[in-house]
C-alpha cells in the first residue's frame, strides 16, 4: 500500500509558513523603521553640533581679527567642547 499525505497536514504547513514570511517581513518593516528615525535623530543632532562648532570656531576668529585675542590660542577646543557637550555625549577634552 502507498502512504498517503494527509492534505490537512500540508494545509497547516503551508499556513504556518505563510505566517511565518508575514511576520518575518512586519518585522524587518519595523526594525528598518526604527533605524530610519535613529539615523534622522542622529544626523539633525550632528548638523546642530557642527552649527554650534562653526559659530564658535568663527567668533574666535574674529576676536583674532580684532586683536582682543592671540593666534596662539586657535582654535580653543575647550570653549567649543563646552557649548556641545551634553547629555549621552562622548566627546572628552
Amino acid at each position: 500500500m502507498e502512504s498517503v499525505a494527509s492534505p490537512n497536514l500540508d494545509l497547516k504547513w503551508s499556513l504556518t509558513l505563510r505566517v511565518m514570511a508575514i511576520a518575518l517581513v512586519c518585522f524587518l518593516v519595523a526594525a528598518s523603521l526604527a533605524l530610519l528615525a535613529s539615523y534622522r535623530d542622529v544626523r539633525q543632532a550632528n548638523e546642530t553640533v557642527a552649527d554650534i562648532v562653526v559659530g564658535q570656531l568663527q567668533v574666535q576668529l574674529f576676536l583674532i581679527d580684532t586683536k582682543i585675542d592671540v593666534s596662539a590660542r586657535f582654535p580653543d577646543w575647550d570653549a567649543v567642547g563646552a557649548l556641545v557637550q551634553g547629555a549621552g555625549s562622548a566627546y572628552n577634552t
